[in-house]
């Protein structure tokens, strides 16, 4: 009654990975300005960081680090900058974002810079 789940796994399209948060955020856009508060949970940023590198690299786009396009960080930090907390003018609801991404417990470095997600 009061969960939506958006589910986009390993077995779809490059294409759908890229685009299911973005339509997460969309729904839960939708419900904050009705006022209700919403918690968007991106499990994981990672795989869609790499779905991103698929399609880039499909359109002959220029990787940067570890082959991930340079515009992955702005792409992540976009989405995340969509939760926000509205005035009870404007609705009054809010959207929190939880993301998630998987680390190396050998080595944390190996991942894609993490600070920009967080």
């Amino acid at each position: 009654e009061y969960s939506i789940v958006m589910i986009a796994s390993g077995e779809d399209t490059p294409g759908l990975n890229f685009i299911a948060p973005y339509a997460a955020t969309s729904i839960g856009e939708y419900f904050m300005e009705k006022g209700k508060d919403v918690l968007v949970i991106y499990d994981d940023l990672t795989h869609h960081a790499r779905s991103y590198r698929e399609l880039s690299l499909l359109l002959r786009r220029p990787p940067a680090r570890e082959a991930y396009p340079g515009d992955i960080f702005y792409i992540h930090s976009r989405l995340l900058e969509r939760a926000t907390h509205l005035k009870k003018e404007k609705g009054g609801g809010s959207l929190t974002a939880l993301p998630i991404i998987e680390t190396s417990s050998h080595n944390p470095s190996l991942t894609i810079n993490r600070i920009t997600i967080c």
